[in-house]
């Protein structure tokens, strides 16, 4: 494999990587959003807070 076709490559893979990302923040985005219009957390310390406790859990 070339040079280029290797930079390529590796730039490819780091796009994909990144719009993964995109989808990723989107979506935890989305789910801070609907925590606020079920009224489920007052605040977004306390869903901060939930989500810390269940990933001391895991």
């Amino acid at each position: 494999m070339d040079d280029k076709s290797f930079a390529s490559e590796i730039l490819e893979k780091t796009i994909d990587k990144l719009n993964l990302q995109q989808d990723w923040l989107q979506e935890y985005s989305n789910i801070f959003k609907d925590l606020f219009e079920q009224n489920k957390y007052d605040n977004q310390e306390e869903i901060y807070k939930a989500i810390e406790q269940g990933v001391n859990k895991i």
